[in-house]
C-alpha cells in the first residue's frame, strides 16, 4: 500500500511540475519576459509599450486612466466627450501601488495631466504579493524609489504561483494554438485602451486570485504610503484626481465574504483607501447585483466596456447607475455608516 502511495504521489508531483514548466516555458502572461519561440503572448507587456508611447512625447494628453488590467477597458474617447480633455489609458496588468506611483511620476515628468482617474483593486494592498517582475524589467523602474528595487516579498526561487493554475495551462495552449494558426491580435489601441472584445456568455469565477493575490492578506504600510504619495504628487501639481474602487461580480464578492479573514481585510482596505483620498467612488459592493453575467463581465473581476462606461459616467458625476449603491461616494464622514449598512448584515 505504501509503495502505491509513493508512486501516486511522485506521479502527481511529476504532472504538476510538468504543467508548471510548460506554462513557465510558454510564459503566456509575460511574467518572466522570455520568449525563445517568438510567440505572441496572451498578454502583451503593457508597461513597456505604454511607457514608450508616453515618453516619446509625440502626443499630448490631458486625461489619464491609471490602474491594473481592470481599468484597461475604460475608453479615453468617452473621457474626452465628458471632460473635453484628450485621454490616454495607462492601465497595466497586475498593477500594484509601486507601479501606480512610478506611472504617476512618469506622467508628471513627460506630460501635463489635468485630470486622472485612478482605479484601485482589493488585492493591491496585500503585503504578501511581491513586486511584479515586469515592473523591474521595464523603463518605469527608473521612477521607483531605490528601496523598491530590492523587494523582499518575492516568491520562493522566483516561482510564479499563477503558473500552477489550470487557467494558465489553458492560456498556454491557446497561445500555441493561435500562433500555429497565425492569429495575431492587437492588444491595445493608440490611446492605450484594450481593443474591444465580446464578453463570454458565462463569465468564469477568477479563482486564481484566491490562490495568489489574496493569500495571507495583510495591509502593507509601504503600499499605503505609495498611494498617499500619489495623492500628494497630483495635489501639488494641481491635477484633479478621481479615485474609484474596482468592482467584483456578485459571485466573486460572495466568495470573498465566505472567508472571515478576507472579509475583515476587504473592509480594512476600504478604510485605508478612503482615509488617504478622502473621496472615493466604491463600485465594489452589492449594488453590482444589477449587473450580472453577459454583457457586463469578461470574468468575475474584469468589467466589460459597457460596464466601464457606466462606471466612468458615475465617477465623474454625469450619470447615476441603475442601483445608486454602485459607485457610492464614500468619505471619512460616512464610511462607517456605509460599511455597516452595505456589509454589516452579510455573512
Amino acid at each position: 500500500m505504501k509503495k502505491y502511495f509513493v508512486i501516486y504521489t511522485l506521479l502527481a508531483l511529476a504532472i504538476v511540475g510538468s504543467a508548471y514548466l510548460f506554462n513557465a516555458a510558454i510564459d503566456p502572461y509575460d511574467k518572466y519576459r522570455w520568449n525563445p519561440l517568438g510567440l505572441e503572448k496572451a498578454v502583451t507587456e503593457s508597461r513597456e509599450l505604454k511607457f514608450r508611447h508616453i515618453d516619446a512625447r509625440r502626443d499630448a494628453y490631458g486625461f489619464f486612466f491609471i490602474g491594473s488590467s481592470r481599468v484597461q477597458r475604460l475608453d479615453p474617447a468617452l473621457a474626452e466627450e465628458l471632460t473635453g480633455l484628450r485621454g490616454y489609458n495607462y492601465g497595466v496588468e497586475n498593477a500594484l501601488p509601486e507601479d501606480l506611483l512610478a506611472i504617476a511620476r512618469h506622467l508628471l515628468a513627460a506630460q501635463k495631466p489635468r485630470e486622472v482617474f485612478l482605479l484601485l483593486d482589493f488585492y493591491m494592498l496585500n503585503g504578501y504579493i511581491g513586486i511584479d517582475k515586469r515592473l523591474l524589467q521595464s523603463h518605469l523602474k527608473s521612477y521607483l524609489d531605490p528601496a523598491a528595487l530590492t523587494d523582499t516579498r518575492k516568491s520562493f526561487l522566483g516561482i510564479e504561483r499563477m503558473y500552477f493554475s489550470l487557467e494558465a495551462l489553458d492560456d498556454s495552449f491557446t497561445v500555441l494554438w493561435n500562433n500555429w494558426r497565425g492569429i495575431v491580435k492587437k492588444a491595445y489601441e493608440e490611446n492605450g485602451r484594450h481593443v474591444v472584445e465580446t464578453p463570454p456568455d458565462y463569465p468564469r469565477l477568477a479563482k486564481q486570485y484566491f490562490s495568489s493575490q489574496y493569500v495571507d492578506y495583510r495591509i502593507d504600510r509601504t503600499r499605503v504610503a505609495n498611494l498617499a504619495e500619489i495623492k500628494r504628487l497630483f495635489d501639488a501639481a494641481g491635477v484633479k484626481l478621481t479615485v474609484a474602487i474596482s468592482p467584483m461580480n456578485k459571485e466573486h464578492l460572495d466568495a470573498v465574504f465566505k472567508d472571515d479573514h478576507l472579509r475583515t481585510m476587504f473592509l480594512a482596505y476600504k478604510r485605508e483607501v478612503v482615509n488617504i483620498f478622502r473621496e472615493v467612488r466604491d463600485f465594489n459592493n452589492f449594488g453590482v447585483e444589477h449587473y450580472d453575467g453577459n454583457p457586463w463581465w469578461f470574468d468575475s473581476v474584469h468589467p466589460s466596456e459597457p460596464l466601464t462606461a457606466i462606471m466612468l459616467k458615475a465617477a465623474l458625476g454625469r450619470e447615476t447607475p441603475a442601483d445608486p449603491r454602485f459607485g457610492k461616494l464614500v468619505t471619512p464622514g460616512n464610511i462607517e455608516d456605509y460599511l455597516r449598512t452595505e456589509f454589516g448584515e452579510r455573512p
